[in-house]
C-alpha cells in the first residue's frame, strides 16, 4: 500500500468517525480536508473534500458551532481548522458532557418500583451482544461460575471478567472446546478449576452462574450460500432458580461443580 493509499484510508476513518459522533457528512469532510490543507477557501475545500461549494459555508458554520473551525472574513472567505489535538480534546469534552447529561436524565426516569423480569427464556443475537450478557452474568456472580466456550468468542473482555470473579472469591470452573481455548482460559484465570463438558461443533458458549442464571449460544451461518466466516452467534438465556433453561443446563453441568483443578 502506498503512502497516498494510507493517507486516504486515514481520511475515510476520520470522516466516518466524525459522522458517528454527530457531524454531518459535509462537515466531516470539510474539517478533514481543511486539516490536510492547513486552511482553505470554499473553492479549495470543495475540490479537496467532495463537497459542493455552496455547501462548504453551511459545513463551516456547523464546524464553528463545534469550535473546530475559525472563519476569516476576507475576500475570499478563508477557513482555518483547529489542530487535530485540539479538535480531539474539544470533542472528548463535549461527549463527556453529553454522557453525564444522559446518565442523569436516564436515572431520573427509572421506575420507582422494581418489576421482576418474566421468568421465560430470552434471546440475544450477535457476538458482542452475547458477550455483554456473559460479562453481566459473570460480574453478578456471588458463589459460582461454570463456563464452557469455543475459542472464537473467547475475547479478552470476557477473560478479564472471569479473572475478576475468581479474584473476588467466586468458584470458577472453565472448559474449552479445543486445546487453544483451554490454554487461553488457563492462562487468563490460573486459579480456576476445569471440567469436561458436552460439546458439539455449533455450540459457542455454555454458562451457569450461581445456579440461577444460564446462557447457551450456538453459531449459525447467516443465509444459504454464505462463506464459512459468516457465522452469527445466537444465544438463549434465563434467570431464576425455577427457570426451565436454568434447571436444564444446571442439571447438565452438575459435573462442573466438582473440584477438578485446572
Amino acid at each position: 500500500m502506498t503512502d497516498a493509499d494510507e493517507t486516504g484510508d486515514h481520511r475515510v476513518v476520520a470522516e466516518q468517525t466524525l459522522e458517528r459522533i454527530g457531524l454531518s457528512a459535509y462537515a466531516a469532510r470539510t474539517y478533514v480536508a481543511l486539516l490536510a490543507l492547513g486552511a482553505g477557501t470554499a473553492s479549495e475545500v470543495s475540490d479537496a473534500a467532495r463537497v459542493p461549494r455552496t455547501r462548504v459555508y453551511d459545513a463551516a458554520e456547523e464546524l464553528q458551532e463545534w469550535r473546530l473551525v475559525e472563519i476569516e472574513r476576507a475576500s475570499p472567505t478563508e477557513f482555518h481548522p483547529v489542530s487535530a489535538e485540539t479538535a480531539t480534546r474539544r470533542i472528548e469534552r463535549e461527549l463527556r458532557g453529553w454522557t453525564n447529561d444522559l446518565s442523569s436524565a436516564l436515572a431520573a426516569v427509572e421506575p420507582t418500583r422494581h418489576r421482576e423480569r418474566a421468568p421465560g427464556v430470552w434471546t440475544v443475537r450477535g457476538r458482542e451482544a452475547v458477550a455483554d450478557r456473559v460479562r453481566e452474568f459473570v460480574a453478578a456472580a456471588d458463589e459460582e461460575v461454570i463456563y464452557a466456550t469455543a475459542a472464537e468468542p473467547l475475547t479478552e473482555s470476557v477473560l478479564a471478567e472471569l479473572r475478576v470473579a475468581a479474584d473476588r472469591g467466586v468458584a470458577v470452573r472453565l472448559a474449552g472446546s479445543s486445546p487453544t481455548a483451554d490454554r487461553r482460559l488457563a492462562d487468563a484465570v490460573p486459579s480456576a478449576g476445569s471440567f469436561d463438558s458436552p460439546w458439539t461443533q455449533t455450540v459457542g458458549r455454555l454458562l451457569v452462574v450461581d445456579g440461577c442464571r444460564t446462557l447457551l449460544s450456538v453459531r449459525t451461518e447467516e443465509g444459504a450460500g454464505e462463506s464459512a466466516d459468516s457465522h452469527v452467534e445466537r444465544a438463549i438465556w434465563g434467570t431464576g432458580a425455577q427457570n426451565e433453561l436454568v434447571v436444564v443446563l444446571g442439571t447438565v453441568f452438575a459435573g462442573g461443580r466438582g473440584d477438578n483443578p485446572a
